[in-house]
């Protein structure tokens, strides 16, 4: 019988296999879930918003005024009292239509949820991401989240903590466009003195505005004249639009940014939003009365949550696409759905 030769095998024994090449979920594929979930949130509240506009229609409570109420009112506002009302008759929703038994401004808490939703939404797709944008997202998402159950109890302990976490939030993302201009300044700049100077100065401002948020809050937020907290917290914004322009105008040769153009559109899109939720703040704040309801017919202190929100999503992806460079990541916008009138832009690393 003829025998046939056995075919040794060319790998030792010992040697160990080759790793399996692990496939990536595809971009499309893993966006369809976040996909869903943002049509749906939005087809949640435009539905709410609807039912409580005509819930409220029905409402029979008298409207008071914020400065009725305080004249109404003989007990004074205890500052350090955590279950005071704060303000003390409530925001535009509740002066007209009257406090609710279980959530006291279910319009104001609904659109509060959608700055905890882009929290949350932005924490679990940063999939190549570093520790402080996970933070900022993060902190973005304790924002919505105290601003939802604010407006459940109108308390003042919980206003506070909703303060605080706003004013981290903005405080953070001022540190991380000026860290984005500085890095570009390391690229562009000849001299070892000139890179030198940025350095201090970057070094102070981060310095400054981490100390930012305690010090406003214990001296604005202790204060009986509201000025004085509004003022900071304002006044800054005028800031925040200088450091933006200046990106912008240095789009064509920032470092790393492959020439995409598209993100820094990003820019105008958050001073949009900004100028949104402001003008919706101030009309319910200072033409809300028995004689114009009109304000909390269209929801404008929601309206301020919902834009203030997205403005800092907007700001901490932008940031985001102008620092991935330094991290060896390319980035790319990308948005969700991909298409449709409403989709809300992210900045993946690849």
């Amino acid at each position: 019988m003829k025998k046939h030769p056995v075919v040794r095998s060319q790998t030792k024994p010992n040697q160990p296999k080759p790793p399996v090449p692990r496939q990536q979920v595809p971009l499309a594929a893993s966006g369809q879930f976040a996909a869903a979930i943002i049509r749906r949130m939005i087809h949640i509240v435009l539905l709410t918003g609807l039912v409580m506009a005509l819930f409220c229609a029905c409402s029979t409570v008298p409207c008071t005024s914020e400065k009725e109420a305080a004249v109404q009112s003989k007990e004074p506002l205890t500052w350090y009292r955590f279950d005071a009302a704060q303000p003390m008759h409530g925001f535009c929703e509740e002066q007209v239509f009257g406090k609710k038994q279980w959530v006291a401004e279910p319009s104001n808490f609904l659109f509060s949820l959608t700055t905890l939703f882009l929290g949350l939404f932005a924490v679990l797709r940063a999939r190549r991401t570093t520790m402080a944008f996970q933070f900022v997202f993060s902190f973005l998402a304790a924002y919505g989240a105290f601003s939802a159950v604010y407006h459940v109890t109108i308390y003042n302990g919980i206003y506070r903590m909703m303060d605080v976490a706003l004013t981290f939030v903005q405080s953070f993302t001022i540190v991380m466009l000026i860290h984005s201009l500085y890095l570009y300044r390391l690229k562009v700049s000849d001299t070892d003195e000139e890179k030198k100077r940025y350095r201090y100065l970057t070094n102070l401002c981060t310095v400054l505005f981490t100390l930012y948020p305690g010090i406003v809050h214990v001296t604005g937020e202790s204060s009986a004249n509201p000025w004085v907290a509004w003022l900071t917290f304002d006044l800054l914004w005028i800031l925040i639009a200088t450091l933006l322009i200046l990106i912008w105008k240095r789009r064509k040769k920032w470092p790393g940014a492959t020439g995409d153009e598209t993100a820094f559109k990003l820019v105008w899109s958050i001073i949009a939003t900004c100028v949104i939720a402001y003008t919706g703040w101030c009309l319910d704040k200072f033409l809300c009365s028995c004689q114009t309801p009109w304000p909390a017919w269209l929801h404008l202190h929601g309206i301020w949550h919902l834009f203030m929100g997205l403005c800092f999503y907007l700001m901490i992806n932008l940031s985001r696409f102008l620092n991935a460079h330094e991290y060896g990541y390319r980035p790319v916008l990308q948005h969700f759905p991909q298409k449709g009138k409403i989709r809300i832009p992210f900045v993946e690393w690849e």
